[in-house]
């Protein structure tokens, strides 16, 4: 039977069964790749308006830049689907790319 579930949803299941609380507010970070630091830049000072602290870093490869965002949540399935769709279109805007988010168990 094929799962059908979100990564959201997956991570989340993965948490809880680690012990996590996961309706307790967890710092999720948030991972976005983008070509330039310029265009990085642009999207941190978004992010910034809308209660994100961000920082950014070199990336993976030498051709792209990491901006991390970070926000401090409850890791709830809607909101993060949400944040997702956000964060996919403020990246796709300026030719980057969403990679995801992560965050340390709140046990």
């Amino acid at each position: 039977m094929a799962d059908h579930k979100t990564p959201d949803q997956r991570v989340i299941e993965l948490m809880e069964e680690l012990g996590d609380d996961s309706s307790q507010p967890h710092e999720i970070e948030f991972f976005l790749y983008f070509p330039t630091i310029s265009a990085a830049e642009q999207s941190a000072v978004e992010l910034n308006k809308t209660g994100f602290e961000t920082e950014i870093q070199p990336g993976v490869h030498d051709n792209n830049v990491l901006l991390l965002a970070m926000k401090t949540i409850a890791p709830d399935e809607i909101l993060l689907r949400e944040l997702r769709m956000y964060l996919e279109q403020l990246a796709n805007a300026s030719g980057g790319e969403y990679d995801g988010w992560g965050t340390g168990l709140a046990i």
